[in-house]
């Protein structure tokens, strides 16, 4: 028999021997875990009075709770400025309202736009003017 034998045999008889001895030093209140079973059933008043005390708590949050719930929302955006609506809102704005006459710029950029062949568009043109100019040179 090894070493954890001996050191299992005599944790097991110790605890029997501890059970025995704690039964009969007292007798009149029972084993240890009767007794701490009669002590954490002795708080029964503790218990009732944290229970009152959520119940409390818990009917708090509910009113709290309705009362946000049956206010009206506001659904506006927080601004760290609100002085920027004396000025003019730089948002949604068009082009020429807030500042001045862009007509010129926009009509500039309108006919780029219908000006504008791309690269391989571009590419394939020139090559058909090519063939174009070759075919009316025979």
């Amino acid at each position: 028999f090894g070493k954890a034998f001996f050191i299992s045999m005599a944790a097991f008889i110790g605890g029997f021997a501890y059970i025995q001895y704690d039964q009969s030093s007292a007798d009149d209140d029972g084993p240890w875990l009767t007794r701490l079973i009669k002590k954490n059933h002795s708080m029964e008043d503790v218990w009732a009075e944290r229970s009152h005390a959520r119940q409390k708590m818990i009917a708090q949050a509910a009113q709290d709770r309705a009362l946000f719930h049956d206010s009206p929302q506001v659904f506006t955006v927080p601004m760290r400025y609100p002085q920027i609506f004396d000025m003019g809102s730089p948002y949604n704005n068009e082009a020429g309202w807030a500042t001045g006459n862009l007509e010129e710029v926009r009509d500039h950029f309108l006919k780029q736009r219908e000006n504008y062949v791309p690269k391989s568009l571009r590419k394939k043109q020139e090559e058909e003017a090519k063939e174009a100019e070759a075919a009316k040179s025979k």
